[in-house]
C-alpha cells in the first residue's frame, strides 16, 4: 500500500500553484511563417525559451491550437538579460485540403515546425497510360 507523505502533498500543492501562475501570464501571439511545398505546407512558429515539455499542440475541427510557456530565467541568458515568464498561444484555421490526421512536428532551438501534407486524393501523382 502506498503512503501519502507530507512531501507528496507539498509537491502536489506546488505543482498546482505553478499551473495557476502560468494560466495568469499575459498571452502573446508568437511569430510564424508558412512555406508552401508541392507536398503541402510547413508552418514554423517562433517560441523562444519554450521547452518541448511546456508545449501543447492540438487540432480539432480543422483548428490548430499551439500553446507554450516560457519560465522566467534569472541567471545567464544569451543576451545577458533576465527573461520574463511568458505564455504563447496561436490558433489557426487549417485549410480543408490539408490532412490533419498526419501532421509532423519537430521542435528545435525555440522553433516549432509543423508539416501539414495535402490529402492523398489531392496530392500530385502520375497516372499510368495503359496500352490499347
Amino acid at each position: 500500500m502506498n503512503e501519502i507523505t507530507k512531501n507528496d502533498t507539498e509537491e502536489a500543492l506546488n505543482d498546482a500553484s505553478k499551473v495557476e501562475a502560468r494560466s495568469q501570464l499575459p498571452v502573446q501571439r508568437p511569430r510564424f511563417k508558412t512555406s508552401t511545398t508541392e507536398q503541402g505546407v510547413d508552418l514554423s512558429i517562433s517560441l523562444p525559451g519554450v521547452t518541448k515539455e511546456n508545449l501543447t499542440v492540438e487540432i480539432e475541427n480543422h483548428r490548430l491550437n499551439v500553446t507554450g510557456v516560457r519560465d522566467a530565467v534569472t541567471g545567464e541568458t544569451p543576451t545577458g538579460q533576465p527573461s520574463e515568464a511568458r505564455r504563447y498561444q496561436l490558433e489557426l484555421k487549417i485549410h480543408s485540403d490539408l490532412d490533419t490526421a498526419e501532421i509532423g512536428a519537430r521542435h528545435e532551438r525555440g522553433v516549432l515546425v509543423l508539416s501539414l501534407r495535402k490529402k492523398p486524393e489531392l496530392a500530385r501523382r502520375q497516372i499510368d497510360i495503359l496500352p490499347n
